[in-house]
């Protein structure tokens, strides 16, 4: 009798073979920090006893180290005035890991306006019984770990142009340079190819989810937006993660996101992770943020562990 599957099955585009463990901490180099983090929020894991990545080594950006008991973490990476223009007529909150994990043991005292909002919003990204939409899924980790918590339904989206060691990654699955060209696969192969290929060999994992997968172009997401409708277009929130690390993506991944928030203003879950810091400053997020401003998007809580931001998001109606 074959033994039943206990973990996600996630391939990269790479070939490969990423197991997960319980929490997503044991994944390989293909998924980023910003996704185990968003994952353990998820399943309210908050006894952090994993590796959290630092800025130590610039050329190789999947170095680890722990985050040291009791450090406290920079002051969040963005100008006063982005800040104050994303959070103007809004109720905001900041928590760092430290923090969040004082608060769990401590979760009965709801002694002040902050905690309530903050475990009202943990409590409303618990994918149990949701509906959710994955934005730039690359090899799918966190939309698939995020249906295994429950999820009633998922979509998974990505672009699918073919995987060379040219494309250019606006999504979770990060930077192909390293990839080794296989003679025996085909050379066609897209990312929305291998992320259907990992929905479907972790099937076993949630029976009674409805999962689908498909194509979302940034930079003609008005189409794809118009199909994806035409079969889905009831969902409670929306979560992407290290999507933001391509400045010419930035403008499209925001218009594409408030596109997506326009019909019913779902809650919005953003993981980046903080590869490159200018005088305290990440020029980076600085950017995208600058453009989810223009599109009227609201930040509700910031969460920080280590170089790993969680945003909490809505399109201001």
């Amino acid at each position: 009798q074959q033994q039943q599957q206990q973990h996600l099955d996630i391939r990269g585009t790479n070939k490969e073979l990423i197991e997960s463990s319980e929490h997503m901490t044991a994944f390989g180099a293909r998924v980023w920090p910003s996704a185990c983090v968003i994952a353990r929020l998820m399943s309210k894991s908050y006894d952090f006893k994993h590796n959290f990545r630092e800025r130590q080594d610039v050329k190789n950006n999947m170095y680890c180290t722990k985050e040291k008991e009791g450090t406290t973490p920079v002051s969040l990476p963005i100008t006063k005035q982005l800040l104050q223009a994303l959070t103007s007529d809004q109720q905001f909150v900041s928590i760092n890991a430290n923090e969040l994990r004082e608060f769990n043991m401590n979760k009965n005292e709801l002694d002040n306006t902050d905690n309530t909002k903050i475990l009202k919003l943990l409590k409303s990204i618990n994918p149990s019984g949701k509906k959710l939409f994955e934005v730039g899924s690359g090899t799918g980790a966190l939309g698939l770990y995020a249906t295994a918590l429950g999820a009633q339904k998922s979509l998974l989206t990505d672009y699918a142009e073919p995987l060379t060691d040219n494309t250019p990654i606006f999504s979770s699955d990060g930077n192909l340079s390293n990839v080794e060209e296989d003679d025996d696969e085909e050379e066609d192969e897209t990312v929305l190819d291998n992320l259907m290929a990992n929905v479907e060999r972790n099937l076993s994992l949630f029976p009674q989810c409805e999962v689908a997968v498909a194509e979302l172009n940034w930079f003609n997401h008005m189409n794809d937006i118009k199909t994806i409708r035409s079969t889905y277009d009831d969902y409670d929130f929306l979560i992407a993660s290290d999507v933001t690390y391509m400045r010419p993506a930035h403008e499209p991944l925001a218009a594409t996101l408030a596109e997506l928030s326009r019909h019913n203003h779902p809650l919005l879950v953003l993981g980046h992770e903080s590869r490159i810091m200018v005088k305290g400053l990440d020029r980076q997020l600085e950017s995208f943020l600058q453009a989810m401003n223009k599109q009227k998007f609201k930040i509700s809580m910031w969460y920080q562990e280590g170089d790993v931001h969680v945003m909490f998001l809505k399109l201001n109606p």
